[in-house]
């Protein structure tokens, strides 16, 4: 597969009249092992080597043609990039890199019993901060009507999903329920805050070669999978034994990768089992408080004739 992938990325390139030099190939393992390698000096690359080579099932050769591929498929991808990046692109990543902040209120609720009712409220016209007094799980919100310290999408201690649903919403949008550390959220943006330490302008061509480098290597490894598939389709081995072996290592790809994905349902499906745990083990809501009777409900009742049936309960869908 590394031999039969390399030669489609030679051939395309050879199609589209671009050549590639050994400096290209050289610029392509360093960027490679740098990335690989964060914090490795690089005077110790070829001493992990043997590590990295072994947790991925290569061969030096084979690591050589990786890197020779990915190099073609870079060179091919290039030209694709460059000038497809818009300032929109470059702005967004800015914000997103320097730490774009949003003012957000949140309502946190233990069961949907609990959100169907404070979506009730909300959509009859009552005021979000109010329903956020009134019915929010959250003891550090709860009195402020549910208004949150500004924050980043990197902010430590908010959640992922939290902090992406609140950055897509507009200023006065309200989220869709967001499941987010055992409690359901509804999410209203007051306002996005512009980054306070660093002007746009002053890093925008640093911000440009970290975008377009990125959706080089997202370019490189659509384009691998791309070849890989057909390579799949088309190759055909004639010696028998070379056949049976690549059949083998083929069923244990494909079932190292069953695994994965039936490990990822697991995990899913046991998030969602402790979510469901603890909104039955949560504590029922607190009763509102009993008001006296005015004069006027008093007299209303005194005429009002009742009649009573038994209570009756449905359970919750």
């Amino acid at each position: 597969m590394q031999v039969t992938q390399l030669q489609m990325a030679r051939d395309e390139a050879t199609r589209r009249g671009i050549t590639l030099t050994d400096t290209d190939v050289t610029v392509e393992r360093d960027r490679t092992l740098k990335q690989i390698f964060v914090d490795v000096d690089p005077k110790e690359y070829e001493s992990v080597m043997d590590q990295l080579l072994s947790q991925q099932r290569l061969t030096r050769r084979e690591f050589a043609m990786v890197i020779e591929t990915n190099a073609f498929l870079r060179a091919l991808a290039r030209p694709t990039i460059q000038g497809a990046i818009t300032d929109a692109n470059l702005l967004e990543a800015f914000n997103t890199m320097y730490g774009q902040r949003v003012r957000v209120r949140h309502i946190a609720v233990n069961n949907m019993q609990e959100l169907q009712a404070a979506q009730k409220r909300l959509a009859a016209g009552e005021d979000f901060s109010a329903v956020a007094r009134s019915m929010s799980r959250s003891p550090i919100s709860k009195d402020v009507g549910g208004e949150m310290p500004p924050f980043a999408r990197t902010t430590a201690g908010i959640d992922a999903a939290f902090a992406e649903t609140a950055f897509a919403l507009q200023p006065g949008q309200i989220s869709n329920p967001v499941n987010a550390g055992g409690l359901f959220h509804l999410i209203k943006l007051e306002e996005k805050l512009a980054p306070r330490t660093q002007k746009f302008e002053d890093v925008k061509n640093s911000i440009r070669a970290e975008v377009e480098d990125r959706a080089l290597i997202e370019a490189v490894r659509v384009q691998r999978r791309e070849f890989a598939e057909r390579a799949l389709r088309n190759l055909r081995i004639d010696d028998p034994i070379l056949g049976r072996q690549f059949d083998q290592k083929l069923s244990q790809a494909n079932s190292r990768s069953k695994d994965r994905a039936a490990v990822a349902q697991q995990l899913k499906a046991k998030q969602e089992q402790d979510a469901r745990q603890a909104a039955e083990n949560a504590p029922p809501p607190e009763p509102a408080p009993i008001l006296p009777p005015t004069p006027e409900s008093t007299t209303r009742q005194a005429s009002t004739s009742v009649t009573t049936q038994p209570a009756t309960t449905e359970p919750a869908r």
